[in-house]
């Protein structure tokens, strides 16, 4: 269950709510800070993964206005980063997202409501230790995944 705490000040009226230690913040008056969301990640958090075996997850954002997303497979026994995908948005009065994946790695991107769906996501040449993938998002609000 959420916590919710209510909060005026002479700007807006903002309802917050707690979900697993981190939140979602949206003011009323509908200024979009409502941070990006990773979301159906496969495998399950500390499933081992097969050299062929691939990843897929989901970046969404309330206010459909991502401008970032960076994974990062991190490998702790080998005290390595490898950047999986780097995107970004360079708006000129419109909004281009680009970016691709990193040279170890190969997958789908497809647009979905709010944001985008990875599948299919595995690394040439097989996973060399269990990783961690790191996923960080942000949206032209200024809103950052936690």
């Amino acid at each position: 269950m959420a916590t919710e705490l209510e909060f005026r000040d002479s700007a807006a009226t903002a309802t917050f709510s707690a979900r697993r230690g981190l939140g979602d913040l949206l003011f009323r008056d509908g200024i979009d800070v409502t941070v990006p969301v990773i979301s159906d990640v496969t495998p399950a958090e500390g499933a081992e993964l097969e050299a062929t075996d691939t990843v897929a997850f989901k970046v969404t954002d309330s206010g459909g206005n991502l401008s970032r997303t960076t994974v990062l497979a991190y490998y702790p026994t080998l005290a390595r980063f490898e950047v999986v995908w780097f995107g970004a948005t360079f708006a000129a009065g419109a909004y281009t997202f680009t970016g691709g994946f990193g040279p170890q790695y190969s997958g789908t991107r497809t647009e979905i409501d709010g944001g985008f769906q990875f599948s299919d996501v595995i690394r040439r040449g097989d996973w060399p230790a269990f990783p961690t993938l790191v996923v960080d998002a942000g949206d032209s609000d200024g809103n950052e995944s936690a």
